[in-house]
């Protein structure tokens, strides 16, 4: 517009060629700004993307990720699987990792039904560790379905299976042992679990496991009440005891 003005008034030429200089400087320091703005714009933009992105870019060490836990497992392949999981969380970091994030790594590893069991349990401030952690829900959950009893009566049970070398037995037994806690049995404790896993009787057997409290008076208790019943009926069935 400077111009064309220069052009149609002659004689204003250098006013207008002043005011010309003014119109680029102003143009100057306006595209200046501009720049400016779009650059602060970018950067922030690449550091927010930077922000965003950076979480999902750490890659998980997959080397000593456990198996997927079943439900059936059994106490020693629990105390196995937790001691995997722990060093695959701590190989990872996953301590710097949201609750959230660090809950989905631990679910993924265990199948349907003891992920349904530990969803219907935590919350969202859930952690993993700790005494109402997820890992303490999970060894409570084992607890329930594997009673101490049961523990102890696997481990005066164990046997070394066939083509199994001892040393590998032996460390199997000792780890049934932890577990069972046997250090904490008394003499008499260790000599009703024996008399209970030697013996032959299943129906005997089965009175044994039905007793609230099994002690060596009330293991001699039934054992003579089923002797006394076994020769009552050998009386009243003669033929039946020659049989």
């Amino acid at each position: 517009a400077t111009i064309e003005l220069q052009e149609t008034d002659p004689d204003s030429f250098d006013k207008y060629g002043d005011e010309l200089d003014n119109d680029q400087i102003r143009f100057e320091e306006a595209r200046s700004i501009i720049v400016k703005a779009i650059a602060s714009a970018s950067n922030g933009q690449t550091r927010n993307s930077n922000d965003q992105t950076n979480p999902r870019t750490v890659r998980i060490n997959d080397s000593l990720k456990p198996e997927v836990l079943g439900k059936d497992a059994t106490p020693i392949e629990m105390r196995q699987w937790t001691e995997s999981f722990e060093a695959y969380y701590a190989s990872n970091r996953m301590d710097t990792f949201t609750i959230k994030e660090r809950q989905s790594y631990f679910k993924i590893l265990l199948d349907t039904e003891l992920r349904r069991c530990i969803n219907s349990k935590i919350n969202a401030e859930t952690d993993i560790f700790g005494t109402n952690g997820c890992i303490a829900m999970l060894e409570q959950d084992f607890k329930v379905r594997y009673p101490i009893f049961t523990r102890r009566l696997d481990y005066f049970q164990c046997r070394m299976k066939e083509g199994e070398h001892f040393t590998d037995f032996w460390a199997r037994l000792k780890e049934m042992g932890k577990l069972a806690d046997v250090n904490k049995l008394s003499a008499e404790e260790i000599n009703v679990f024996r008399g209970i896993c030697g013996c032959a009787d299943k129906e005997l057997l089965d009175e044994f496991l039905k007793l609230k409290e099994k002690t060596e008076e009330t293991i001699e208790e039934t054992a003579k009440i089923h002797e006394g019943k076994l020769s009552s009926r050998a009386k009243l069935n003669p033929t039946q005891a020659i049989e």
